[in-house]
């Protein structure tokens, strides 16, 4: 599990991925490549983060692209709580975060 329990490696992964460059979308693949996890696993969890609000999922063609949901009530804090453990968490295979907040 990630910091104090809170997310499993690939949930923490894919958030903050997803938070952490709030400003673009990602197509499945490219999640599934950045977090470094199984393509089941990565999909159940953004189905997961759709179904809760999270995430908003668009379809481009044939892919899918999932991007942070801005309007979501707890994108704020959900954002600020994800790159305070990312900050934290210096052991390698994480995914960076390369945008201010």
């Amino acid at each position: 599990m990630g910091i104090n329990g809170l997310f499993t490696k690939t949930q923490l992964r894919v958030l903050t991925l997803l938070f952490g460059q709030t400003f673009r979308s990602f197509y499945t693949n490219e999640i599934i490549s950045a977090v470094d996890a199984g393509s089941g696993t990565v999909q159940r969890e953004l189905a997961n983060l759709e179904l809760a609000g999270l995430v908003d999922v668009k379809r481009i063609g044939n892919q899918k692209h999932y991007q942070a949901n801005f309007n979501s009530p707890i994108f704020k804090e959900l954002r600020a709580l994800i790159l305070k453990i990312a900050e934290s968490n210096t052991t390698p295979g994480t995914v960076p975060t390369t945008e201010s907040p």
